[in-house]
């Protein structure tokens, strides 16, 4: 009967845990490396990073996604962080493999 009670009080834990995180909105995906969503990038600052991470993912092939969100909606920033990865796709491969474009 233990065995019992530990398994449907995991199951009710995961069950707990996974509504919050399907429920999380993510940011829309942008047309460029950077999404500055919370704007902390000044115009200056976004094209001069957005110059340079376009440069990177040119030459290395590998896709490098700067992206600044307003609210985490009461998410620690590693799960939140973790989650837009895993949203955005990661199976792709090249500059695209994040789900963003060059």
């Amino acid at each position: 009967m233990t065995a019992l009670i530990r398994r449907l009080l995991l199951a009710l834990l995961v069950m707990a845990f996974a509504v919050p995180a399907a429920a999380q909105q993510y940011p829309p995906r942008p047309t460029g490396p950077i999404y500055d969503g919370a704007d902390m990038l000044s115009p200056a600052a976004e094209a001069a990073l957005d110059a340079k991470l376009r440069e990177y993912n040119a030459t290395t092939g590998r896709a490098l996604i700067v992206a600044t969100v307003p609210d985490l909606g009461g998410s620690p920033i590693e799960p939140y962080a973790t989650a837009l990865f895993a949203e955005r796709g990661r199976a792709r491969h090249g500059p695209a493999a994040a789900g963003f474009p060059r």
